[in-house]
């Protein structure tokens, strides 16, 4: 499983995914509120993510019995309804956004899909050739970088890769060869982002 706490830009509330559930948790007096139900027990939620705007949480989940279900699920800050699930390719782990939030990047087992906040809808997937495990969005928001390794082959921690992905076309860059195991990316300098930059991890 892949968990990201999400913290509300207003500081009120902090997210928390388990099982099939996200926490709410009342920043002000540390008490939970009514938790969000993402489908039935046979769903598991894998990451969670804030839109810039901090009016959307979108929710990454799997099936646990049927590994065909994959899907984020947008989720009103507002209201804390559920929406309609966007599908995606199998096991997503990462979702990032462009800083002006009409775009964000859902990293699955082999490739990455750009998702479109305003339609509901996923683009066409951008392969990678690895694994992606990170993804961080450039501060001018032009270039999504995504790092991962290749473990197609068995191999539990093959050669580490990262790779520039035009935000504008979609369109993937030269990929460079990094070490074994290649799991994070953190941008520089360091400043405040959105949800998942500048800095981003999944293990």
């Amino acid at each position: 499983m892949f968990v990201d706490v999400v913290i509300a830009p207003d500081g009120r509330t902090v997210y928390a995914p388990g099982g099939n559930t996200v926490f709410r948790i009342r920043t002000a007096t540390n008490t939970a509120a009514k938790p969000i139900m993402i489908g039935s027990d046979a769903i598991s939620v894998n990451t969670l993510a804030m839109s810039p705007n901090g009016k959307t949480l979108y929710v990454a989940a799997s099936g646990i019995v049927n590994p065909r279900i994959n899907f984020v699920v947008p989720v009103s800050t507002v209201t804390n309804k559920v929406g309609k699930p966007i599908k995606v390719g199998m096991y997503p782990d990462v979702i990032a956004f462009i800083p002006d939030g009409k775009t964000a990047f859902v990293a699955t087992e082999s490739a990455v899909y750009p998702m479109f906040s305003a339609t509901g809808k996923v683009g066409r997937p951008i392969r990678t050739g690895f694994s992606p495990l990170a993804i961080v969005i450039a501060p001018d928001g032009r270039t999504a970088w995504v790092t991962g390794f290749d473990d197609h082959r068995g191999k539990n921690f093959g050669a580490g890769y990262l790779l520039p992905i035009s935000t504008a076309t979609d369109r993937p860059g030269k990929p460079v060869k990094l070490g074994r195991a290649a799991s994070c990316l953190i941008m520089r300098p360091w400043q405040r982002g959105p949800a998942m930059g500048p800095s981003s991890c999944s293990l």
